[in-house]
This record gives structure tokens, sequence and C-alpha cells, in this order.
């Protein structure tokens, strides 16, 4: 009798203990849920800045990082006064660089979508103030530039990383800017142009084509394309225009 009794005792004083234990973790969850919805609310409202919502539709969710300052105010005025800015606008975009960027999606060439963050026009004026000076070192102006892109969270594509002086050659947009006089396009293109029209006049269209293995049924008038844009940037360059209209003939004759 004194066992069972005992029994009862043991079991109800466990059900005891498991209600009320229950019911604290109840009303503790109660009050981690009051404190913590306002920093959800937070959480949520960064995540929907700049942008961020298409992000998010897309697989990526991380928040932009807020800019950290790191500025002195000597810095600030001597950068104003090198930029034509005032300092007082400078220190304001500074302190929230990511308000000046608007973001979209663009297809890459290869396949697959590159983030774009595009600088609104006052962004990209002082962005845009690509260094100058008599002498730039190539072993201590890279390296530095490089470290300032990796303190603003960011990696520099080494591939894409020049240092042209000015006797290198620098081609931009595929068009030739060495001369610095005027633009012209890189001598391998023009060679190659050169060399399909003289085999195109002097062997035939057909004959040039099976020399190449090419089975392109417009090739003439890619190749008069070609010439086209040459001339668009030379557009006093004799031979092109000749051999323009010695492709457009010979055209009419297919």
């Amino acid at each position: 009798m004194d066992g069972i009794l005992i029994t009862i005792i043991v079991i109800t004083a466990f059900l005891v203990y498991k209600m009320i234990s229950s019911s604290r973790k109840q009303e503790g969850y109660k009050r981690w849920k009051a404190t913590s919805s306002g920093k959800e609310e937070k959480t949520t409202k960064v995540k929907w800045e700049h942008g961020a919502w298409l992000r998010h539709a897309l697989g990526e969710t991380v928040p932009r990082a807020q800019y950290v300052q790191k500025f002195d105010e000597s810095a600030v005025v001597w950068c104003a006064n090198l930029l034509g800015v005032e300092t007082a606008r400078l220190k304001e975009i500074l302190r929230d660089v990511s308000e000046h960027y608007r973001e979209f999606w663009m297809r890459k060439r290869k396949g697959g979508y590159r983030m774009i963050s595009a600088p609104d026009k006052e962004l990209q004026s002082i962005q845009t103030t690509t260094f100058s000076g008599d002498v730039f070192p190539k072993e201590q102006i890279i390296p530095r530039i490089k470290q300032i892109i990796r303190d603003e969270k960011f990696e520099p594509n080494h591939k894409k990383t020049r240092f042209i002086n000015e006797y290198g050659r620098k081609i931009i947009t595929g068009v030739s800017v060495s001369s610095g006089a005027k633009l012209t396009i890189p001598k391998a293109r023009k060679r190659e142009i050169r060399k399909n029209v003289y085999f195109i006049l002097t062997k035939g269209l057909a004959e040039h084509q099976r020399r190449i293995g090419s089975s392109d049924p417009v090739y003439l008038k890619r190749l008069t394309g070609e010439l086209c844009y040459w001339r668009s940037i030379e557009p006093d360059n004799a031979y092109v225009s000749d051999s323009i209209n010695r492709l457009k003939c010979l055209e009419k004759g297919y």
C-alpha cells in the first residue's frame, strides 16, 4: 500500500513539473517573440532596400553591407577641393555611398546574369575624375589601387587590370587610341580585312570561302560591314572607301 502511494506521489510530482516547465517555455517564447519582432522587422527592411527585392527573387538574400566611415576631416577637405565638390556634400555622400547606386541585372554573353550596381550621375562624376601626373610607378600605383578596392569589400579583376604608359598599345572598345592624335582600329584587324578583300577581288568569293572553310551565305555583307565600321572611324581613308565600292559591285553580280 505504501509503495503504491509513493508511486502515485512521484508520478503526480512529475506531471506537475512538466506542466510548469511547459508553461514557462511558452511564456519565454512569447517574450522572445515580443522582443525580437522589432529586430526581425528591421532586418526585413534592410533586406528589401537598394533593389534587394530583385536579389531575393533570384536567391541572393544577403543585404548590402553598410559603408563604414573611416576618413578624417583633412582628407575629406583635400579630396573635395581636388574634385570640385563642396566638403559638406562629399561627407554626405560618403556617409552612405550605397544610396547613390541603382541595381539591375544584365545578361552575360556566355549565359547567366550579372548584378550591376551603377552609380548615379553625381557619384559617377566623382568616380571618373580613369589619375594624372608626370610619374606613376607601376610597382606602387597598382598595388595601392587594388588595396583601396579590397578595403571597400570588392575584389579586382586581375584579367582586366592593365598598366599602360604613353608608348603602350591602347585598345578601348575595339578602337586603338595609341597615337593620341586620332582614332583607328587595331593593326591586326586591318590586316585581316585587307587580306580578305584582296583574296575575294583576285580569287573570287566562292574560292576564297572554300579556302577558309566558310559556308556563310552573307559573308560578303559581313566583310562590307567590317569596312563600313572602319570607315566610320577613319572617314578619310581612301582604301576603305574604294574597297566598299568594289565589294558592293561584286555583290550585285552574285
